[in-house]
């Protein structure tokens, strides 16, 4: 019969077993995903539907580990680019790597998931979310789709790329990492596909999958959003 000591010996070592298991899967994530964000197959299909117009003005909102705004606004000159970044320190950066490349149509600013963005209403023509909601709990993806929501202008758009249902045990492999790494709650509506449906609970009117990718070990599904 086990005993109080052998029982808390087996608990002890499952922990450390999941422990090391996390451990590997946010190494290897922290390897592979930024060479996700540099492949043409995740970015552009996002970069075509969003489609700057000189004039406009786009809320860019982007995952820790994506693509900053820059490269946009140096191929859209015409184009008035605001990024958001996780935190004050990072949107420092970005300003200052947007004047060291001498982009006048760049500003940044920082936002923390949950919160307010530092924004009247109807600010944007179209808010671009960069494999930002992955990574985030239900609550957060909500309140950022509404805050999306709340900044856009009437009928602006929302366009989204992220992590999507896999075709594939291949494709499956980063969703599944990302879930070890991020937690399952936050994963589940990528793993199963249902993540758009968060765009329609916040308010959002037309949301459509404009289509899906193979990327390396995953999917990335573009979706647009309209605000009514």
């Amino acid at each position: 019969m086990a005993t109080a000591k052998s029982i808390r010996t087996v608990f002890k070592t499952m922990a450390l077993f999941l422990g090391a298991r996390r451990w590997i899967a946010r190494r290897g994530f922290e390897r592979t995903y930024p060479v996700l964000m540099r492949d043409t197959a995740c970015t552009e299909p996002l970069v075509a539907a969003l489609a700057p117009e000189s004039g406009e003005r786009i809320l860019y909102v982007r995952g820790a580990q994506a693509e900053p705004v820059l490269a946009l606004a140096r191929r859209f000159p015409g184009t008035a680019f605001v990024g958001l970044e996780a935190d004050a320190e990072r949107a420092t950066l970005m300003r200052a790597e947007a004047a060291a490349a001498g982009l006048s149509n760049v500003k940044a600013f920082a936002y923390e998931a949950g919160g307010r963005m530092p924004f009247p209403p109807a600010s944007f023509d179209k808010v671009a979310f960069v494999m930002a909601l992955h990574s985030l709990r239900p609550e957060e993806k909500l309140r950022i789709a509404r805050e999306s929501l709340r900044v856009l202008r009437r009928r602006g758009s929302l366009l989204a790329s992220d992590l999507d249902l896999a075709r594939g045990a291949q494709e499956g492999a980063l969703v599944k990492v990302a879930s070890m790494v991020f937690g399952e709650e936050r994963l589940r509506p990528h793993r199963d596909g249902t993540w758009p449906d968060i765009l329609s609970e916040a308010g959002f009117a037309r949301v459509k999958r404009l289509g899906s990718h193979s990327v390396l070990a995953g999917r990335v599904a573009v979706v647009r959003a309209s605000r009514r």
